[in-house]
């Protein structure tokens, strides 16, 4: 048995927002819903509302215990088992617990669970065995009962639950757990790092779901009279009730995190305080966490000025605006982000069937322009990041731009110019390529018109196709119905790249739209998706790097990077890991004089 683990899944990145500030996701259903910027999605009338007396004290005051972040936006859904975007993630990694979680390293360790052990039994198949901590209370002080657990399980199988975790909880074999002891038993069918995402989860409260449609489970408030906000107890709803007692699971939800939900006014400001129970992390350094929501991004600059937020979210939109405002005491820090555009060439297809023409049309992408044009924090990306979180080896890559060579390179091939009209044929036909690009995301329609103008200068025409997202991802994708795809990925550190490249993933969505096959790439993805050691996963990783490197399914574009305000008194930092450092439990605060480490970012 083996208790070390690196991986996680990737997902679709669907908009411009979410290119630069994505999250994980999997279900069709949710994750292809195309995304505007986060503060028209979520917000709810923040700002023009004074929010209570007790909270603007609490923001002049400076207190160790007390950490106070800034968002552009009210992340709602704090369910634990739904799609989550950046920010409501964030926030339910404090409210909610698991058997495991990630540590700074992006490896699995016990968290509801003290240990546990993993392997796999004659057939292949996964097996994970833990056992729970003594004592487990939920924050409404209720005893947790391994059924919980089951519940939960069982909770992401529903359709209208929409879980994140439904494909993966749909392979579980059998879960047992013994009634005289803590111990606990899953196995899953086949062998996938996937399935410890699913045990990363946060577990739902069965006393308080058990008899509801989990389509939008509800919970009863008995609150303040003096609209503080505070709350003084979340109950389980029952039908009998009024209506005036609803209030979303999702808004208010109980959970079994180092943090629970003290007082929250929607749209304006949710407190976490510190719990006072047994399984209670060491690392949560603040006894309460004030979040304030912003929908003007004024508002929340001037309130950071005026030191009244410790730390403060930006989507990348904002950074070269952000990087000209003097802050004093406040540093501007950029992060690599997870995520990247990649242009895809469908490899069914001639004539990228001819990997010497997919070679060709790398040398006709203009990155530096394409970087220009989006207009964002991030760098040109020539290297596929499955092998690379970084771009450090991209600096010699400035030659790769080269029209003349690809032209040379296409005429080799049979595209050439027969009749002088400026564009090429192949095999007697004139060429036109289809390219798919969702139009409802701004920028990246912005780059296709870009990438059509440089393939233009090689005699390549090419027929823009810009319908929305829901029927890119619905119809286009799926029917092949493209020649050409520009498409952005999120690959979370030390990410699971079984999705995207093998040819038919046994666990989780395909999403090997370049339809490129290779049995050497599909054998060394299917290891690295298996129990290995460091030593083993680094050979692979080399041995798939020559794979893309002579074949070239696609042409990687731009890597993006996050920014966070922050105050000098607060040390975001130490890990290695963008998901770790942009974690609150990983931060301390201190003397004005304390440094932050980041040594994955820049700091300007």
């Amino acid at each position: 048995m083996n208790q070390n683990n690196n991986n996680q899944k990737i997902k679709f990145v669907s908009s411009q927002s979410e290119l630069l500030f994505p999250w994980r996701g999997r279900n069709y259903a949710v994750l292809f819903l195309p995304l505007v910027f986060l503060f028209t999605i979520f917000t709810v009338g923040c700002g023009e509302k004074r929010i209570p007396e007790r909270f603007q004290k609490q923001m002049q005051e400076k207190n160790d215990s007390l950490l106070i972040i800034g968002m552009l936006g009210d992340p709602r859904d704090l369910n634990p088992i739904s799609y989550q975007e950046r920010y409501s993630e964030l926030l339910s990694s404090l409210i909610h617990a698991a058997p495991l979680k990630r540590d700074s390293t992006g490896s699995f360790t016990p968290d509801l669970w003290e240990s546990f052990t993993f392997g796999n039994d004659p057939s292949g198949n996964l097996i994970v065995e833990g056992t729970w901590k003594e004592n487990i209370k939920w924050h409404d002080g209720a005893a947790f009962s391994k059924k919980d657990f089951e519940f939960t399980l069982n909770a992401m199988k529903r359709p209208e639950a929409k879980s994140y975790y439904r494909d993966l909880a749909e392979k579980i074999i059998n879960v047992e757990q013994s009634e005289n002891d803590r111990k606990c038993r899953i196995t899953f069918k086949g062998s996938s790092r996937q399935y410890f995402e699913l045990l990363c989860a946060g577990i739902l409260p069965e006393h308080i779901l058990k008899e509801q449609n989990l389509d939008e489970p509800l919970v009863k408030i008995v609150e303040e009279k003096d609209a503080s906000g505070t709350l003084k107890e979340i109950l389980p709803y029952v039908a009998s009730e009024t209506s005036e007692e609803k209030h979303r699971f999702c808004d208010y939800p109980i959970g079994l995190g180092p943090y629970k939900i003290e007082s929250r006014i929607p749209g304006q400001i949710i407190e976490l305080v510190k719990i006072d129970i047994p399984q209670k992390s060491s690392k949560a350094a603040f006894e309460k966490i004030m979040v304030r929501f912003y929908s003007d991004i004024e508002e929340e600059v001037n309130d950071l000025r005026k030191g009244k937020l410790d730390a403060a979210f930006f989507l990348s939109d904002y950074y070269q605006v952000l990087k000209e405002i003097k802050f004093n005491g406040v540093k501007l820090v950029k992060l690599p982000n997870p995520s990247y555009l990649m242009l895809g060439y469908n490899t069914k297809k001639t004539p990228f069937d001819n990997v010497n023409v997919r070679k060709a049309f790398d040398h006709a992408l203009n990155r530096k322009r394409i970087a220009e044009i989006i207009s964002l924090p991030g760098e040109p990306l020539f290297d596929a990041p499955i092998f690379s979180t970084s771009s450090s080896s991209n600096d010699l890559k400035d030659e790769l731009f080269d029209p003349g060579k690809c032209s040379e390179a296409l005429a080799k091939e049979g595209l050439v110019d027969v009749d002088a009209d400026g564009w090429r044929e192949f095999q007697g036909k004139k060429l036109e390529l289809d390219f798919l690009v969702n139009g409802d995301n701004f920028v990246r329609k912005s780059v296709g018109e870009e990438i059509v103008e440089e393939l233009k200068h090689v005699g390549i025409k090419v027929k823009l196709k810009t319908p929305d997202w829901p029927e890119v991802i619905k119809s286009d994708l799926p029917e092949g119905k493209y020649d050409l795809f520009l498409l952005a990925f999120y690959a979370p550190s030390n990410g699971n790249w079984m999705n995207l490249w093998h040819s038919t993933p046994k666990v989780g969505d395909g999403l090997n739209f370049t339809n490129f096959f290779s049995p050497e790439l599909d054998e060394a993805f299917l290891k690295l998706d298996g129990l290995i050691s460091s030593s083993e996963e680094n050979e692979l990783k080399l041995k798939a790097k020559k794979i893309f490197d002579e074949n070239l399914p696609a042409s990687f574009l731009f890597k993006p990077c996050d920014s966070i305000l922050i105050s000098d008194r607060l040390t975001i930092g130490g890990e290695e890991i963008p998901e770790q450092v942009l974690n609150p439990l990983n931060w301390k605060l201190g003397p004005s004089s304390a440094t932050t480490v980041l040594p994955t970012g820049k700091t300007n």
